[in-house]
């Protein structure tokens, strides 16, 4: 649930989570065109720890994450990406 609530905050923002066999502990979203190059740091100082591998985010959410982390990450998402 943890990872169906991360897609639909990252949705909102044009990221997409298009790839269909993926494996449950983490997500891979695609970048909208205009997605910053340094994302991952952008986001990195609202607390969010990602990777960016080229034009795909990486989000690995821990046993441990909540809706707290959820809200941080649509927080980070909406001040970097509006």
């Amino acid at each position: 649930t943890i990872n169906d609530a991360l897609i639909e905050a990252a949705s909102a923002y044009g990221l997409r989570a298009d790839i269909p066999d993926r494996a449950p502990h983490y997500l891979s979203l695609g970048l909208p065109s205009d997605a910053p190059a340094d994302l991952a740091a952008q986001l990195d100082a609202h607390g969010v720890k990602v990777s960016q591998r080229g034009p795909r985010l990486r989000v690995a959410p821990h046993i441990y994450s909540d809706e707290i982390d959820v809200a941080r990450f649509a927080d980070a998402l909406k001040a970097v990406l509006s």
